[in-house]
Parts: structure tokens; C-alpha cells; sequence
């Protein structure tokens, strides 16, 4: 984004639905987004619009333009008729849309969360590819992200969606995140793990209800640095609610959370035992190094299955690259179960 115009934004008052942007050079202004067409990113101040090239966002803005997109979408694209289902009275919408469902927290979930009084509602994020037949048994990715802070927290695992949708949903598979009312049910990378298990149980259980070949799918957790450490309790999560995990993708990790995983969801060594894990780092990672990732991996060889450690080029970033890789290896090694 070009410093004038980052300079004339800046001299502009507020909007009431605008959000920090943060240009390539690191500066930052409150403005609302409009739209992306093409590579053209539209936002708009105080009523006045202003276009600018996607790729002068920062990549944490450029995530949540895809994020918005997908939103958009979503209200326009129609769904097949033969390859839908309906999730809390809300028909899905196919193609790479975003669904996004709401219900409040049923009265088991709220026994195990009731010392956060807060947290009454589930949010179920759904990215469905135009092939998704609920009949048929799919691979699905089920994403979790960070949080590092309470920004994170709020934004919740459904403001990772973007990456993992764009690259997996070609693919043929569908994207799943779970929230609560409150945004990400942890309030650290690995805190109130308990609560968040219950949320993810009631996700399973909904989506069971409804999608008649759910639990015969197969199942890969997804995450990115804190979401990687994440990861390592939802695998426990959807295993202990008897779904078949067959993968675990860990980007930008730099610690294993295996043996806290473990204890917090008693899921069994003979089911990790089973599990296929891809070790993603790349090279000039300063948070992530790839002597971070070697040790991740190697110490996860122990409780999972076959374990590989790929390095790419490129810094604290996911590598679509890698993750094609890792969904290609995953569903090749494991096959859908009719």
C-alpha cells in the first residue's frame, strides 16, 4: 500500500465496524473491508472507498480479506441440490463457501463448562467442497489456531480457515472449526483444554446427527504455530469421540504437546500409535527454526506412527506446498471406509 495513502487514511476519523489494516512497511490504519475482485482489495473510511493491491496487506490481513470473502460467498452460491445437508435448522452451502452455524451449548456441554459461566454457545465453521456428498464418507480438515492473546481468543479458530480452505477444499476436502460464543474455547494455546474438549464433543455430535456418513470419514488436525500445539489435544479430542484421525499436520511448531495431550483427553498410545504425523518448517522460521521442527518430530516418532520432517523456504508462514503434500500423503495411506 502506497505511504500516501496510508498517510491520508490515517488522517481520517474511525469507522464504528472498522479494523486495524497493516500495509507492508508495518504501518497501520482503521478502515472497514468492502470487497476483494481479483487481486483489487476495496475498504472504505468514513464512507469514502479506497482500492489497493491485495498483496500490500500484511499477512495476517490478507488472511482475514480471504476469511471475508469466503463470508461473502457464501450468501450468493447456491448448493446442489443432491449434496446437502441441514446443521441446526441451517441449509449448507456447497462450492468453497463459508457455513457458519450457531447453536447454544447443550446441557452436557454446560456441566463441563460451567466454571466459565460465560461460554454458552458452539460455533461450527464449515468450508464444503462442490463434490461434498453427506452420504459418502469425505476427508475432512479439522483446523485449529492459535492464541497468544486475547485478540486471538476472540478471532477463534475460525479466523484460520482461510489458508487451509484455499488449498484443501480444490482437493476434495471439507473444512471443519469449532468456537464458542466467546471466540476460541482455550485461553491459551493449551489452556482450559477441558472446556474446549466439551465443545468439540457437542461439534461431533451435532455434525453426526445430520451428516449420515460423518463418522465414517476420515479425519486430519491442522494447525500453525500455537494452533500446531492445539492440534495435538484436538487429535485426542475427535479420537476419544470415536472418529477415525488418520493425520496430524503441524506448521511452525516448535514444541510437542503429545504427553499434556494425552492426559487431558486419555486418548490411548495404541491410537496414536496409528496416527501419521507431517512435521512442516520453514527455513529462515526464527520462532519455528527447523532444528525446532527436527526436535518435534523426533520426539513425536515415539507415540505416533510414520513421521516426516519437511523444511521450505520462507520464514513463520504456512506452506500451502507442504500442506497438499501432507493432505496427498494422509489420504493416501489411509483409505475412506464405505
Amino acid at each position: 500500500m502506497h505511504q500516501s495513502l496510508f498517510a491520508l487514511l490515517v488522517a481520517l476519523t474511525g469507522t464504528l465496524s472498522a479494523r486495524p489494516f497493516t500495509d507492508v512497511g508495518g504501518k497501520v490504519i482503521e478502515a472497514e473491508f468492502v470487497s476483494i475482485v481479483g487481486d483489487q482489495v476495496t475498504i472504505s473510511r468514513d464512507g469514502r472507498s479506497y482500492t489497493l493491491s491485495f498483496n500490500r496487506f500484511s499477512v495476517a490481513d490478507q488472511d482475514y480479506i480471504k476469511l471475508q470473502s469466503l463470508k461473502s460467498s457464501a450468501t450468493s452460491l447456491q448448493p446442489k441440490a443432491e449434496g446437502k445437508i441441514v446443521l441446526a435448522g441451517k441449509e449448507l452451502v456447497l462450492n468453497g463457501a463459508l457455513n457458519l452455524i450457531e447453536a447454544p451449548l447443550n446441557e452436557q456441554t454446560l456441566k463441563k463448562t460451567r466454571r466459565n459461566k460465560e461460554v454458552t454457545g458452539i460455533k461450527i465453521g464449515l468450508v464444503l467442497p462442490s463434490t461434498f456428498d453427506p452420504a459418502v464418507p469425505q476427508k475432512v480438515l479439522w483446523v485449529s489456531a492459535a492464541v497468544n492473546g486475547d485478540g486471538e481468543r476472540k478471532a477463534g479458530n475460525l479466523d484460520a480457515i482461510s489458508p487451509y480452505a484455499e488449498t484443501a477444499v480444490p482437493e476434495g476436502w471439507a473444512i471443519i472449526t469449532v468456537d464458542c460464543n466467546l471466540g476460541n474455547p482455550l485461553d491459551g494455546n493449551d489452556g482450559h483444554a477441558d472446556i474446549d474438549q466439551a465443545i468439540q464433543h457437542q461439534a461431533v455430535a451435532m455434525l453426526s446427527a445430520e451428516w449420515p456418513a460423518f463418522r465414517k470419514s476420515i479425519f486430519v488436525c491442522a494447525g500453525f504455530s500455537g494452533g500446531a500445539k492445539s492440534s495435538f489435544y484436538r487429535v485426542g479430542q475427535l479420537a476419544t469421540a470415536d472418529l477415525s484421525v488418520s493425520g496430524l499436520f503441524l506448521g511452525g511448531c516448535n514444541e510437542n504437546k503429545t504427553e499434556a495431550a494425552k492426559t487431558e483427553t486419555k486418548v490411548s498410545g495404541s491410537t496414536l500409535r496409528k496416527i501419521k504425523v507431517f512435521v512442516s518448517n520453514g527455513t529462515s522460521d526464527e520462532i519455528a527454526p527447523p532444528v525446532a521442527g527436527e526436535r518435534v518430530g523426533n520426539s513425536a516418532d515415539k507415540d505416533f506412527g510414520e513421521v516426516k520432517i519437511e523444511t521450505y523456504d520462507g520464514g513463520h508462514v504456512i506452506s500451502s506446498d507442504h500442506l497438499k503434500a501432507a493432505l496427498t500423503w494422509f489420504s493416501t495411506t489411509e483409505k475412506v471406509v464405505d
